[in-house]
C-alpha cells in the first residue's frame, strides 16, 4: 500500500475521541494530532567539556526552532549545581552552572512547549 493510499484509509477511519482528550475525528487526524504533541517536547544531554567560562555556561540550540520562547525547561546535572538558563527564545536558550568548577558529568535539559496537550 503507497502512502497516499495508506493517508486516504485513515482519512476514511472514524476515530473514537471520547475518552482521550484529543479532537481527531479520523485515524489520520488523531496520527497528525499525536505528531503535534510530540513536537512540543525537546531534549537533549550537553557533555561536561562543553561548559566554558566564568561561569560555566553552556548553549542549547534546538534543531527545530519552537514558534516562540512559551516553553518551560528542565535542567538536571551530575554535578550539584544551582542550575539556571539565560537568553531563552525560540532557537533555544543558555544553561548557568552559577559556579566556576568545571563540571565532572553530563547535563540534561528537557523543554516542554506551553499547554497541557
Amino acid at each position: 500500500m503507497s502512502k497516499d493510499q495508506f493517508v486516504q484509509v485513515a482519512q476514511s477511519t472514524p476515530f473514537d475521541n471520547s475518552t482521550n482528550g484529543f479532537v481527531s475525528e479520523d485515524t489520520q487526524a488523531a496520527i497528525e494530532e499525536v505528531n503535534n504533541k510530540a513536537k512540543k517536547i525537546k531534549a537533549g544531554i550537553i557533555l561536561a567539556v562543553t561548559f566554558t567560562g566564568t561561569p560555566r555556561k553552556a548553549a542549547v540550540t534546538f534543531t527545530t526552532a519552537y514558534v516562540d520562547a512559551e516553553y518551560a525547561i528542565n535542567i538536571t546535572g551530575i554535578d550539584a549545581r544551582s542550575w539556571t538558563y539565560e537568553t531563552k527564545s525560540a532557537a533555544g536558550f543558555t544553561i548557568n552552572t552559577n559556579a566556576n568548577k568545571a563540571l565532572t558529568g553530563e547535563v540534561s535539559w528537557e523543554c516542554v512547549y506551553k499547554g497541557e496537550n
